[in-house]
């Protein structure tokens, strides 16, 4: 060892680094999710199309729905992991997680608020409601 003393304050500071991390990865996987949920739907409906069929596009909605509520996981965890760090910031204790914030209600109501939120409902409601009007198109015509 080379004789230097951690401080409390380094500890904090390099915790606010772990969590500013664990936001980004968070942000990042929203951003898969939206990606993916796009790639699928424009395969699906190009299936769906082609193959005359409405089952691509069918389970292209499934799959969607799915990478919404995936969508929905990740953007509450993100919410829970800034107040986190603001507490931190504020001088809060330096916990290892948000666990009052991940606890059983966060697996529901969170999730729930935030599938359907502003920043949510309106691109995956948009890409699943797409994916049914194809599905009904194909299946009708």
């Amino acid at each position: 060892m080379n004789g230097a003393v951690i401080t409390s304050e380094d500890l904090r500071a390099a915790h606010l680094g772990t969590v500013a991390s664990t936001i980004s990865r968070l942000a990042a996987a929203q951003q898969q999710a939206v990606t993916w949920a796009l790639t699928i739907s424009a395969a699906m409906t190009t299936a769906s199309v082609a193959l005359d069929s409405p089952l691509p596009a069918v389970a292209g909605i499934v799959a969607c729905t799915a990478l919404w509520m995936t969508h929905a996981v990740h953007l509450t965890a993100e919410r829970a992991w800034r107040t986190h760090y603001a507490d931190i910031l504020d001088g809060g204790p330096v916990t290892a997680t948000p666990r009052e914030l991940l606890g059983p209600s966060w697996s529901h109501v969170g999730t729930w608020r935030a599938a359907l939120s502003w920043s949510v409902a309106p691109l995956h409601g948009a890409i699943t409601a797409s994916l049914l009007v194809i599905a009904a198109l194909v299946f009708l015509i």
